[in-house]
């Protein structure tokens, strides 16, 4: 994804205000996560047969995201060991950019699903096993550049920090997902660490459904 060197100035001036924003964040109705596993999954109320992956739970769209980041990323409000085989990862947002370029915080939204092998069992405690959800209904900052086509969304709360940024081509808007936890759970160091980012995954998802 080829950026312009004034975009990519942007960009980072817009990581470096997250960044510091998120220190300070409060927990209220803009952001959710853990939304709906169904409790507690460990390793003593996790299902004793071993399952595959379905396709029973799917998103507008999915990122193209690695195991490993998957489970970093959890890490910041459970253990990566409450997850089966992780499956896929659906992703769709809504991002609202003003006349100059501008995002509009309360108009932009992005919704981020895990959905892993264990999804639809019971827990030995007889719970149903639900995906982990991540959903955010207001942004932080953001830009729009819509003569180079490149645009950059960060969105903040009290556990860290996530960024969509990519390029508008034509129908097609496509980019990459950055997080940065600020916190995690026990037995687990925050993920990528201070100050710096690590991928979720990319995506590529018609522009209708992402610019609004």
């Amino acid at each position: 994804m080829k950026q312009s060197i004034f975009t990519k100035m942007i960009f980072g001036a817009i990581m470096a205000l997250s960044l510091g924003m998120t220190a300070c964040a409060k927990k209220d109705g803009s952001s959710v996560r853990v939304a709906g596993r169904g409790g507690a999954v460990n390793a003593n109320s996790a299902p004793s047969d071993s399952a595959s992956c379905n396709n029973s739970v799917a998103g507008t769209g999915q990122l193209n995201a690695s195991s490993n980041a998957v489970l970093a990323l959890v890490s910041a409000t459970i253990s990566p060991q409450s997850f089966g085989t992780i499956c896929r990862t659906n992703f769709s947002a809504a991002l609202k950019f003003d006349s100059s370029g501008n995002i509009v915080s309360s108009g932009s939204t992005v919704f981020i699903q895990i959905v892993d092998s264990w999804v639809g069992q019971s827990t030995t405690e007889g719970k149903t096993i639900k995906p982990y959800e991540i959903q955010f209904s207001n942004a932080s900052s953001g830009v729009y550049n819509r003569s180079s086509g490149g645009f950059q969304a960060v969105f903040a709360d009290q556990y860290g920090s996530f960024a969509i940024t990519g390029t508008v081509s034509g129908a097609t808007a496509s980019g990459t997902v950055l997080f940065n936890n600020k916190v995690a759970v026990a037995g687990y160091s925050p993920v990528p660490g201070t100050n710096d980012w690590a991928t979720l995954g990319s995506f590529s998802i018609p522009t209708s459904a992402l610019m609004k």
